[in-house]
Protein backbone atom coordinates (compact mmCIF):
# COMPACT_ATOMS: atom_id res chain seq x y z
CA UNK A 1 0.00 0.00 0.00
CA UNK A 2 2.81 2.41 0.80
CA UNK A 3 4.31 1.93 -2.48
CA UNK A 4 0.97 2.34 -4.07
CA UNK A 5 0.31 5.59 -2.19
CA UNK A 6 4.03 6.65 -3.11
CA UNK A 7 3.30 6.56 -6.34
CA UNK A 8 0.26 8.72 -6.39
CA UNK A 9 1.41 11.03 -4.12
CA UNK A 10 4.62 11.83 -6.46
CA UNK A 11 2.58 11.66 -9.65
CA UNK A 12 0.12 14.50 -8.00
CA UNK A 13 2.80 16.71 -6.06
CA UNK A 14 5.88 16.51 -8.37
CA UNK A 15 4.99 15.52 -11.52
CA UNK A 16 3.32 17.57 -14.61
CA UNK A 17 -0.02 18.37 -14.15
CA UNK A 18 -1.18 15.49 -16.95
CA UNK A 19 0.96 12.74 -15.44
CA UNK A 20 -1.08 13.26 -12.33
CA UNK A 21 -4.67 13.41 -13.63
CA UNK A 22 -3.93 10.96 -16.27
CA UNK A 23 -2.67 8.14 -13.70
CA UNK A 24 -5.71 8.79 -11.09
CA UNK A 25 -8.24 8.91 -14.29
CA UNK A 26 -6.87 5.29 -15.49
CA UNK A 27 -6.81 4.20 -12.10
CA UNK A 28 -10.57 4.96 -11.19
CA UNK A 29 -11.48 3.85 -14.46
CA UNK A 30 -10.05 0.74 -13.75
CA UNK A 31 -11.31 0.34 -9.99
CA UNK A 32 -14.63 0.73 -11.04
CA UNK A 33 -14.59 -2.83 -12.86
CA UNK A 34 -12.54 -4.06 -10.05
CA UNK A 35 -15.08 -2.72 -7.44
CA UNK A 36 -17.75 -4.61 -9.31
CA UNK A 37 -15.89 -7.98 -9.84
CA UNK A 38 -14.70 -7.67 -5.64
CA UNK A 39 -18.99 -7.14 -5.46
CA UNK A 40 -20.18 -9.79 -6.95
CA UNK A 41 -17.52 -12.36 -5.47
CA UNK A 42 -18.31 -10.99 -1.80
CA UNK A 43 -21.94 -11.95 -2.61
CA UNK A 44 -21.53 -14.92 -5.01
CA UNK A 45 -19.49 -16.85 -1.59
CA UNK A 46 -22.41 -15.37 0.77
CA UNK A 47 -20.20 -13.26 2.73
CA UNK A 48 -22.62 -9.87 2.35
CA UNK A 49 -26.26 -10.32 1.22
CA UNK A 50 -26.41 -7.87 -1.85
CA UNK A 51 -28.47 -4.97 0.16
CA UNK A 52 -25.88 -4.83 2.43
CA UNK A 53 -22.72 -4.60 -0.06
CA UNK A 54 -22.67 -0.81 -0.06
CA UNK A 55 -18.36 0.13 -0.51
CA UNK A 56 -18.07 -2.09 -3.87
CA UNK A 57 -21.36 -0.67 -5.34
CA UNK A 58 -21.26 2.30 -5.06
CA UNK A 59 -17.29 2.40 -6.37
CA UNK A 60 -18.46 0.79 -9.57
CA UNK A 61 -20.88 3.66 -10.10
CA UNK A 62 -19.27 6.96 -9.37
CA UNK A 63 -15.49 5.41 -9.89
CA UNK A 64 -16.45 5.71 -13.84
CA UNK A 65 -17.54 9.45 -13.26
CA UNK A 66 -14.45 10.25 -11.50
CA UNK A 67 -12.13 8.83 -14.14
CA UNK A 68 -14.57 10.49 -16.79
CA UNK A 69 -13.62 14.00 -14.89
CA UNK A 70 -10.00 13.24 -14.74
CA UNK A 71 -10.09 12.67 -18.37
CA UNK A 72 -11.65 15.80 -19.32
CA UNK A 73 -9.05 17.81 -17.34
CA UNK A 74 -6.43 16.27 -20.03
CA UNK A 75 -8.52 15.99 -23.41
CA UNK A 76 -7.39 19.11 -24.41
CA UNK A 77 -3.70 18.80 -23.80
CA UNK A 78 -4.07 15.36 -26.08
CA UNK A 79 -3.49 17.51 -29.21
CA UNK A 80 -0.47 18.94 -28.27
CA UNK A 81 2.22 16.09 -28.45
CA UNK A 82 4.71 17.02 -25.96
CA UNK A 83 1.24 16.91 -23.54
CA UNK A 84 -0.01 13.82 -25.31
CA UNK A 85 3.75 12.17 -24.03
CA UNK A 86 3.01 13.41 -20.52
CA UNK A 87 -0.89 11.68 -21.02
CA UNK A 88 0.43 8.31 -21.74
CA UNK A 89 3.04 8.19 -19.08
CA UNK A 90 0.31 9.02 -16.91
CA UNK A 91 -1.99 6.31 -18.07
CA UNK A 92 0.98 3.37 -18.11
CA UNK A 93 2.04 5.05 -14.49
CA UNK A 94 -1.25 4.45 -13.21
CA UNK A 95 -2.30 1.16 -14.77
CA UNK A 96 1.26 -0.53 -13.71
CA UNK A 97 0.67 1.13 -10.18
CA UNK A 98 -2.64 -0.61 -10.21
CA UNK A 99 -1.65 -3.74 -11.33
CA UNK A 100 1.23 -4.11 -9.32
CA UNK A 101 -0.87 -3.28 -6.24
CA UNK A 102 -3.10 -6.29 -6.47
CA UNK A 103 -0.39 -8.47 -7.41
CA UNK A 104 1.19 -8.09 -4.62
CA UNK A 105 -1.75 -7.95 -2.59
CA UNK A 106 -2.39 -11.15 -3.93
CA UNK A 107 0.92 -12.28 -3.11
CA UNK A 108 0.91 -11.37 0.41
CA UNK A 109 -2.19 -13.56 0.77
CA UNK A 110 -1.08 -16.72 -1.05
CA UNK A 111 2.67 -16.67 0.02
CA UNK A 112 4.44 -19.04 2.55
CA UNK A 113 3.32 -16.78 5.37
CA UNK A 114 0.16 -16.29 4.35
Amino acid sequence: MRAFNSILTTACVMDELEVGVACMGIIERAFAGVSAMIGQAVVARGWLRPDRLIHYSLHAEIDVRHADEFFAVVEPAWEDEGRRYLIDQGLGLGAYALDRLYRDLHLAGTGPSA
